[in-house]
């Protein structure tokens, strides 16, 4: 067999890779640099944690609506739930024999009240 001269570098694998690096070097260099601003902060004799207020919301299996453990029907649930403070995370807990349609109905309910956050209860199986 006869070898063929080896004359040329190939350059185009080498342009990928540095452009690669080139991304990765940017996008981390903007990480970097933000909080880098050195602050002395005034210190304080309290520290103040505002405890979200959570708005509990339950489904039964049989459709029945509550709102922080009291019973309400379809017709006045968003009535209700208007009436609480719409910065509060509205938790949802739903039997897990409804549809999803049932549960799309409630949130949009809710979304309907005004409220932004939500949340959806779940249950960690056991080991």
């Amino acid at each position: 067999m006869e070898e063929k001269e080896f004359n040329y570098i190939n350059a185009i694998p080498l342009v990928d890779v540095m452009l690669v690096l080139l991304t990765i070097t940017l996008t981390t260099a903007t990480f970097i640099t933000q909080g880098s601003i050195k602050v002395n902060l005034p210190t304080a004799s309290v520290k103040v944690e505002k405890d979200p207020i959570v708005v509990n919301v339950t489904m039964t299996s049989d459709k029945q609506l509550f709102i922080n453990k009291a019973e309400v029907t379809k017709e006045n649930f968003r009535d209700t739930l208007s009436k609480e403070d719409k910065e509060s995370v509205v938790e949802i807990s739903a039997d897990k024999v409804l549809t999803i349609d049932d549960l799309t109905q409630v949130l949009g309910y809710v979304q309907e009240a005004g409220f932004k956050k939500m949340s959806i209860k779940t249950e960690i199986p056991a080991l």
